[in-house]
């Protein structure tokens, strides 16, 4: 709507001189207004003048105002994605902070908005977990409302992990002092998942893990034992085949005597 008026005035020329300094308005009283097209007349008596100041015209004569029901809620935001994770990674979560933006404004404008959506996000770029600063995509009028507020996106990655079974792993048992032993078998079988990365770089899996059974207190015989196995970073070991050794420990003090 039109929001100046045009004035038709005359009077004494000193009132006149001033009048052009003054803030003339024409008030309108939306106490009782109910949503909906309303014509204010613009009468000579509506608009209050300095008194020696005869009003003679008003342009336009009416004011024709669009009144919307004011409507307050929290609307969602969505996150939108485009492309894929590199080959070995898969996305956890992607959580928006704030979930909600608060939005008040005229009925048609934010009534039919059930959610908003993220600029696009591409996932192509992402190879580890990450938080990174995110526009919205705003029609004209909800941005008139709330401005260009930035949200963040924590992204959460995984890389995916592949379960393997490796055989022949060495088996070592720690003693202390000069003592010899044999070892029944002397290797194990580990079911474990490793990451995806870790299982293309490298070339003996065996590397990956260390068998150890600690002995260290252990006098000479025979012996029960348990092994332990200590794997390399990321790695899960799911299983050990077998999970008991017979140990034959001599002393070599012993053995140098007879």
């Amino acid at each position: 709507f039109k929001n100046e008026l045009e004035l038709t005035v005359n009077g004494p020329r000193g009132l006149m001189r001033n009048l052009a300094v003054q803030r003339i308005s024409r008030p309108i009283d939306l106490f009782r207004a109910e949503p909906g097209t309303k014509v204010f007349q613009n009468t000579i008596d509506s608009i209050s003048l300095p008194r020696g100041v005869r009003l003679l015209r008003v342009k336009p004569t009416d004011i024709i105002l669009q009144l919307d029901k004011l409507v307050k809620k929290n609307i969602p935001i969505l996150y939108e994605t485009t492309g894929s994770l590199p080959d070995g990674f898969e996305l956890i979560s992607i959580t928006i902070n704030p979930a909600s933006i608060p939005v008040t404004g005229p009925e048609p404008s934010v009534g039919h908005v059930d959610s908003i959506s993220t600029a696009t996000i591409d996932l192509s770029r992402f190879t580890t977990s990450t938080t990174r600063p995110v526009a919205l995509k705003l029609t004209p009028a909800i941005k008139d409302l709330v401005g260009e507020p930035i949200v963040t996106a924590a992204i959460v990655i995984k890389e995916k992990m592949e379960q393997k079974t490796i055989e022949n792993i060495p088996v070592k048992l720690l003693l202390s002092g000069k003592k010899t032993y044999t070892l029944k078998p002397d290797d194990v079988t580990v079911v474990a998942r490793i990451p995806y990365t870790t299982l293309r770089k490298t070339k003996d899996l065996k590397t990956l893990f260390r068998a150890r059974i600690m002995g260290v207190e252990l006098p000479a015989g025979t012996h029960k034992l348990t092994v332990e196995i200590i794997p390399a970073e990321d790695i899960e070991v799911l299983e050990i085949k077998p999970e008991m050794f017979i140990a034959d420990i001599t002393n070599e003090e012993s053995d140098n005597g007879r």
